[in-house]
Formats: structure tokens, C-alpha cells, sequence
């Protein structure tokens, strides 16, 4: 007997210390994953279905293109910015998620609290998603994202990324040259000039005619003669010199953290694990 309640006292020590590293493992995978699609809603803003229909979505639209698509919320991060937390996400998971630099992959970060979201790319899908290609992805889902509506948000990235890389294998230059045709000098749109050109104009034509009308006592001449001295000087020949040549030449510097492809311009960063990444952030 007493044998007996011996055993069943260990038995029950061991199932109270076993709890806790179970419970331990069981937070470190929150989420749903599959071969392409990776769904990470630790804000919990999806429901149980919706991840799973998520998921689904980015399992159909990643095995189309073999590109990983990941969709990460946190309540909060660490890291100085949200882009940042996801090149974190991206390189030291341990649920298969782009396991090297030579695996496409794309990540979508979102804190509901900050009401910042990233994109994170790995270097192998760079010269698919370009600067421009990303600004097209944005318009795809921010507005459901300041809506609220999460699900269509997410949905909407996926499908994004399935149109670009549809493009991108097609040929076709539609998201490289996204917005350009919007742009004016040094890439700023023509409309945001055409209001510097205009409020400039407004202020300054104030103090212009505070002065213009000032010089009421100026006459107009319509000749050059009245301003000759007679007896001055008298040009009588004119010659040119060409006494020497100087030429300066500056090499043109080139930035190298950026890289083409597709047609379009990538911008790149190092992550804290040393591999590249492309990407970008932003605030609601």
C-alpha cells in the first residue's frame, strides 16, 4: 500500500513540472502553418476559421508561384521598428519559414496597437516585389487595414502578391512602373508641385506689389541714348584669349544597397542575422 501511494506521488510531481514546458512549447507556435502559407495572429484578430481560410488563401497563392507568404500580428515588439521585429520573424522562426536566402518568402507584420504594419521580402524574391511593386501591394490592403477589416486585409496581400508574381513571370512591366506616370520631378507627384508653384505665387505677390507701388516717380524710356556720356570711351577693336583649359572630372557614385530587377529599383537592408532583405514599414 505503501508502495502504491508513493507512486502515485511521484506521478503527480511529474505531471505538475511537465505542465509548464508543455504550455511553454504550446506558446512558441501560435498560428496556423502549412508549405507556403504561415498565419502568426498573436493580437488575435482572426478568428479560428478566418486563420484558417487565411491560411488556406496563402497556401493557394504561394504553391502557384513557390513563394512563401507569411502574415504576422503582434501586440507589441522589442525592436526599434516594426521592420525590423519581422526580419526577426523571418530569420530565426522555427516553423520552416524561409529557412535561407535562396527560399522566395514575403512577411507581412502588423501591430494593432501601433498601428504599424512591414513588409519584409528575402533577397530571393527581391527582384520580384521592387519599390514600386510594393507600393502597389500597399494600395492592395491598407485601406482594409484602417477599416479594421483584418481578414480582407490579409486576404488582399495574398492576392497581391499572387498578381505581382503573375506579372513579374508574364514579362510584363504593370508594378515596376507603378505610380510613375503619377510622378513629376525627383519623383514627387506634378500635383504637389503645381501647389508649391501656386502657394509661392500667392505669398509672394504681396510684397512685389508693396514695392511696385513705390516707384511711382520712374518714367519710362524707350531709348538707350539718354544714358550715353558724351566724350566716354570709344571702342575701337575687340579681341578674344584663350590663354588655358582646366577640366575637373568627379566619378558618379552609385548606391550600393540597391539592386534592379524586373525592370524596377529594390531597396535592400542587412537584418540583424546578416542576410539581406528588401521590405519597407509604415504607420496607419
Amino acid at each position: 500500500m505503501k508502495i502504491l501511494k508513493n507512486a502515485a506521488l511521484i506521478a503527480c510531481v511529474i505531471s505538475l513540472v511537465g505542465l509548464p514546458c508543455l504550455k511553454a512549447h504550446a506558446d512558441d507556435h501560435i498560428g496556423q502553418y502549412g508549405n507556403y502559407g504561415f498565419v502568426q495572429d498573436e493580437a488575435d484578430l482572426l478568428s479560428t476559421e478566418e486563420e484558417m481560410g487565411l491560411l488556406e488563401k496563402l497556401e493557394s497563392d504561394g504553391a502557384a508561384h513557390d513563394l512563401q507568404i507569411a502574415v504576422v500580428t503582434v501586440e507589441s515588439y522589442e525592436q526599434s521598428d516594426i521592420l525590423y521585429y519581422g526580419d526577426d520573424v523571418m530569420d530565426y522562426n522555427d516553423w520552416g519559414f524561409a529557412g535561407d536566402e535562396a527560399v522566395k518568402a514575403i512577411l507581412l507584420a502588423f501591430c494593432p496597437t501601433e498601428r504599424t504594419y512591414a513588409v519584409v521580402i528575402e533577397n530571393a524574391a527581391a527582384g520580384i516585389f521592387t519599390d514600386n511593386a510594393q507600393t502597389a501591394l500597399d494600395d492592395m490592403y491598407i485601406p482594409y487595414l484602417r477599416d479594421g477589416r483584418y481578414y480582407d486585409a490579409f486576404a488582399s496581400f495574398s492576392a497581391g502578391c499572387d498578381k505581382i508574381c503573375r506579372a513579374y513571370e508574364n514579362g510584363e512591366s504593370t508594378y515596376d512602373q507603378y505610380g510613375e506616370k503619377d510622378k513629376g520631378i525627383s519623383g514627387v507627384a506634378w500635383w504637389k508641385w503645381l501647389i508649391c508653384l501656386l502657394g509661392g505665387g500667392l505669398f509672394g505677390m504681396a510684397p512685389v506689389s508693396s514695392m511696385k507701388a513705390a516707384l511711382k516717380n520712374v518714367v519710362k524710356n524707350d531709348s538707350a541714348g539718354m544714358y550715353k556720356n558724351p566724350g566716354g570711351m570709344n571702342l575701337t577693336g575687340r579681341q578674344d584669349l584663350f590663354l588655358r583649359k582646366n577640366v575637373s572630372r568627379t566619378k558618379i557614385q552609385h548606391d550600393d544597397n540597391k539592386s534592379s530587377g524586373g525592370g524596377g529599383h529594390t531597396t535592400m537592408h542587412h537584418a540583424s542575422s546578416g542576410h539581406s532583405h528588401a521590405g519597407h514599414s509604415g504607420k496607419l
